[in-house]
C-alpha cells in the first residue's frame, strides 16, 4: 500500500511532469512555426525569389539565411508584436489540443495510481485477515496485486474441485446408506415369500409391516439427503400451534393405540414462527422414539410454551437412555429398540435448520427432550 503522503507527492510530481511536457510541446511547435514563417518572409523579400513555383520547391528548413533576413525585416518594420499575435492566433486550436492531451495523460496516470493503491490495500487486508496461509503469501512487489489475483483464482478452482469431490463422496455414502437400510426388510420379504412356497399361506399383516418399514426408511433417507445437500429451504412463517398439534395427533393416533401409550399435551402458546411441516416431522420423530422405548399404559408429555423463544419439551417415563452422547448420531440405535437410527438424527438436523437447538437429558424415571428455536422471522 502506498502511504497517503507519498501518494500526494507522487501526484504533484506527475502533474508537474505533465505540465512541463505540455509546455514543451507547445513551445517546440511555436518555434517551428515561427522559423518557417520568418524564413518565408525572408525569401519573399529577397532578390533570389523567382516566382511561385520556386517558392513551393524551396526547403526553408535548410537555409538559415532566409530566417535571419525575415527576422530583420520584421524588426525594421515594427511588426514584431503583430507577427507574434498572428502565430498565437493561428496555433490557438493546436495549443488547446495539446493542453487536452497533457490533462488526459495526467488523469490517466493518476487513475492508475489510485486503482493500484486501492487493490494493493484490498489484497493486503486479505493477507492481514489470514485468508491466505502464511506459506502462500507472495513477496510485496510492483506486481503484487496481479500475483495475488492469480493466487485467488487458483484457490477458487481448488475450492470448486474440493466441492465436487465432497458431493461425489456424499452421493456414494447416500447410495451405501440406502443399500444398507433396505437390506433387512427386503431379506424379510424374501424369506416370507420362500415360506409361502412350502406352507401355501402368507401373513398379510407382516408383509404390510415390512413394506411400511421400507417406506419409512426411504422417506427418512430422502429427507436426510435433501436437508444435508441444502435442497430444502425452511419456510419459516407465522403458524398456529393448535393446528400443528392436531395434525401431529392424526399421524400418531394409530401408533399410540397399538403401543397403548397416552400422549398428554399442554399448549401454552398460540402462534409462532416456524416451518410447520418440518417442525412437525422433528417432534413426531422424537415422540415415536419415546413410544418405542415406553411400556404399555405409560404416558408421554408434550408441552409447548413461548417467552423470548419457542420452547417445546417431550418427556417419557421409559427409564432413561444409557448413552446420550451418541443419541443424535446417524444410525445410532439402542439395544432395546430395533430401529433405523435416523429419526432423532433428522430431528436434530431440522431444529438446526430452524437456528435452534435440541437437547436431551435423563431425569427421574425417564428422558426429557427440549427444543428451543427463535420466535422470529429469520431472513
Amino acid at each position: 500500500m502506498i502511504n497517503k503522503k507519498y501518494l500526494i507527492i507522487m501526484n504533484i510530481g506527475v502533474l508537474i511532469i505533465c505540465a512541463a511536457f505540455t509546455y514543451f510541446m507547445i513551445f517546440i511547435q511555436h518555434k517551428d512555426y515561427e522559423y518557417m514563417f520568418l524564413s518565408q518572409v525572408g525569401y519573399l523579400y529577397t532578390d533570389k525569389s523567382s516566382g511561385v513555383e520556386d517558392y513551393f520547391n524551396q526547403n526553408f528548413a535548410e537555409d538559415n539565411d532566409y530566417y535571419q533576413h525575415g527576422k530583420e525585416i520584421i524588426i525594421q518594420s515594427s511588426y514584431q508584436k503583430n507577427y507574434q499575435y498572428f502565430i498565437n492566433e493561428h496555433l490557438k486550436d493546436s495549443d488547446r489540443n495539446r493542453v487536452f492531451i497533457g490533462i488526459s495523460i495526467y488523469l490517466f496516470i493518476t487513475s492508475l495510481m489510485i486503482l493500484y493503491n486501492y487493490h494493493f490495500k484490498k489484497y493486503q487486508k486479505l493477507i492481514n485477515d489470514n485468508i491466505y496461509n502464511t506459506e502462500n503469501q507472495l513477496p510485496i512487489t510492483i506486481t503484487y496485486p496481479l500475483n495475488i489475483s492469480f493466487q485467488k483464482h487458483q484457490q477458487y478452482i481448488q475450492y470448486q474441485i474440493d466441492k465436487i469431490t465432497k458431493e461425489k463422496e456424499f452421493m456414494y455414502q447416500f447410495i451405501m446408506d440406502v443399500t444398507h437400510q433396505l437390506k433387512t426388510p427386503l431379506s424379510s420379504l424374501q424369506l416370507m415369500i420362500e415360506n409361502q412356497k412350502y406352507e401355501k399361506q402368507l401373513d398379510a399383516s407382516k408383509l404390510e409391516n415390512q413394506i411400511q418399514k421400507m417406506n419409512t426408511i426411504m422417506t427418512q433417507l430422502l429427507n436426510q439427503g435433501k436437508l444435508q445437500a441444502g435442497k430444502i429451504e425452511m419456510h419459516i412463517e407465522k403458524n398456529c400451534f393448535e393446528e400443528l398439534i392436531d395434525d401431529m395427533m392424526s399421524d400418531l393416533d394409530e401408533l399410540l393405540y397399538s403401543y397403548q401409550i397416552e400422549l398428554e399435551v399442554e399448549c401454552l402458546a398460540d402462534i409462532g414462527y416456524y416451518d410447520s411441516y418440518w417442525l412437525k416431522e422433528a417432534i413426531e420423530n422424537i415422540i415415536k422414539n419415546c413410544i418405542e422405548h415406553s411400556k404399555p399404559q405409560q404416558s408421554i408429555e408434550l408441552k409447548v410454551k413461548k417467552d423470548s423463544q419457542i420452547n417445546i419439551s417431550i418427556r417419557d417415563y421409559a427409564g432413561g437412555i444409557a448413552d446420550l452422547n451418541h443419541l443424535f448420531e446417524r444410525y445410532y440405535t439402542t439395544d432395546y429398540v430395533k430401529g433405523v437410527g435416523l429419526g432423532l438424527y433428522l430431528s436434530h438436523l431440522i431444529i438446526s435448520k430452524h437456528f435452534g437447538e435440541l437437547k436431551v437429558e435423563n431425569i427421574e424415571s425417564g428422558t426429557l427432550f427440549i427444543i428451543n428455536i427463535p420466535d422470529q422471522l429469520i431472513m
